[in-house]
């Protein structure tokens, strides 16, 4: 048999081709009776229909599916993310379309284009960057958005982020706590806002805790990739010697790259200098020493979003930020400094 067709279901039946179209739009209180339906259901698993999704969209009928549009598909809490996402999106009915802008505003752009044009049901977006004027005229066109990990000002559609600012904290802290006061800081990019919210949140913590700044101790990486990283370590290294016994990094890898860094140079970790990472991605179990890192609760993230996306898909839009909590994970890349504890 060749491909199933909506005449082919509506003969099978025994009911016209407009109850079958209506049937699986959705459409089916008030126009046919329970037993039809069930009748033109039986008929479609029974021929193994598949729907045109794009067909479908024209008409103005749901995909059942997602746009997800990332800044790297190889950042560890970018593919537990993804994976949280396709696991609650599964259970809900609906398929995912990834796309990864390998941090690039153009990419970003490109691929929003690209998801309208195939009349996904909506789109959840991390940006690296704003795009706060092509987010907006998306929902000007009826596209369901939410932001997430990322937030941009004056969008009009809602964002789930961790609490950036608590976690640079929590980062800085454990520290403090273990008697580090020469700590070193390498951000994110710092025109995100949840770069600025870490730093803001480990430059609070020294205030509060007594620690005068020191802004040769803080470098900026271009992005959050563990090449970039390792640039910024080495220009921290070439700085300032050994002149600080802590490190907090913006993100795993960052913090993976200074380990690899510090090894270069003889400078053990956490006996010489102690390192905090950020998102207690998988790689912080695995890695040696074991990282110290702030956990992001990514599946609880992901569960937000997708209650945000499903209300802006049944007509209540939401807006504003949602802040969830960062929690510390104490490991084996953090100690006392020498002398100390």
């Amino acid at each position: 048999m060749g491909k199933v067709t909506i005449a082919d279901i509506a003969k099978y039946a025994g009911v016209s081709a407009s109850t079958v179209s209506r049937a699986l739009n959705g459409k089916v209180e008030g126009y046919m009776r329970p037993e039809t339906y069930a009748r033109v259901m039986d008929a479609i698993e029974k021929l193994g229909y598949k729907p045109n999704r794009l067909a479908q969209a024209l008409r103005g009928a749901p995909t059942r599916i997602i746009g997800f549009v990332i800044p790297d598909r190889l950042n560890p809490y970018f593919q537990e993310l993804t994976l949280a996402l396709e696991r609650v999106a599964y259970k809900s009915g609906y398929g995912i379309i990834l796309c990864s802008s390998d941090n690039s505003l153009e990419k970003e752009k490109a691929y929003l284009e690209l998801l309208e044009r195939q009349h996904v049901d909506g789109i959840i977006f991390s940006t690296v960057g704003s795009q706060k004027d092509e987010i907006n005229r998306l929902i000007s066109h009826g596209m369901a958005v939410v932001l997430v990990d990322e937030e941009v000002s004056d969008v009009e559609a809602p964002v789930v982020v961790s609490d950036n600012y608590l976690g640079g904290r929590q980062a800085t802290e454990h520290l403090l706590s273990l008697g580090h006061r020469r700590i070193a800081c390498v951000t994110g990019p710092m025109n995100l806002i949840s770069s600025r919210e870490r730093f803001r949140g480990y430059r609070d913590a020294l205030r509060d805790h007594g620690v005068e700044f020191d802004g040769k101790l803080v470098v900026e990486s271009k992005d959050f990739s563990y090449e970039e990283g390792y640039k910024a370590i080495r220009k921290l290294i070439r700085r300032r010697g050994g002149e600080f016994t802590g490190l907090v990094c913006a993100n795993d890898l960052i913090a993976l790259a200074a380990i690899r860094a510090f090894g270069e140079e003889g400078i053990e970790v956490p006996g010489h200098c102690s390192v905090v990472g950020f998102d207690n991605s998988y790689i912080a179990e695995i890695c040696h020493p074991r990282l110290t890192t702030v956990a992001q609760p990514v599946k609880a993230i992901m569960r937000k979003v997708f209650a945000l996306l499903e209300d802006a898909l049944g007509g209540k839009h939401r807006s504003g930020v949602y802040r969830l909590k960062t929690k510390l994970v104490a490991r084996d890349s953090t100690a006392s400094p020498k002398g100390v504890g």
